[in-house]
């Protein structure tokens, strides 16, 4: 936890040239050691989130042991990386779980994308009730994108 602690400074330190190399260097130290939300953190710079962008294998490592040690944010995050890129039917359905367990675990983006899944048939069934439904609980949550689709 030190580690990862050590990362997010670093890379909050915008004033420091070098830092944002460093707190990349801790954060993967953290996520090696089993620490799952320096995992998804290291994941979210991978994906581009941030200035810098570590190797993409390692961050794609990190994200999928990072969801599969229950982190709500990795598992939507990896959802919207299996839909993101043209996937094939089983990474549909995988992504639809993983959105699933993300929404479960209070994630409102998570119900824009079962409702995005529902209202295209990608990832699982069609249907358009089920969509709206999950529009609804991402606008309950917050969730602007959900309110906007409601409208």
């Amino acid at each position: 936890m030190a580690a990862r602690r050590l990362g997010q400074a670093h890379l909050g330190a915008r004033h420091l040239p070098a830092s944002g190399l460093l707190g990349v260097r801790w954060l993967e130290e953290a996520a090696n050691a089993g620490d799952s939300e320096a995992r998804y953190l290291h994941a979210r710079l991978g994906r581009g989130v941030s200035v810098n962008e570590p190797d993409g294998e390692r961050a794609r490592r990190h994200l999928e042991q990072a969801a599969a040690a229950g982190h709500g944010r990795a598992r939507f995050l990896l959802a919207c990386h299996l839909l993101d890129r043209e996937s094939g039917p089983r990474e549909a359905e995988r992504a639809f779980v993983l959105a699933r367990s993300a929404a479960a675990n209070g994630i409102p983006e998570a119900w824009v994308l079962l409702g995005l899944c529902r209202a295209t048939a990608k990832g699982a069934a069609g249907d358009p009730r089920e969509a709206f439904l999950a529009f609804v609980r991402a606008a309950a949550g917050g969730n602007r994108d959900g309110m906007r689709l409601l409208s």
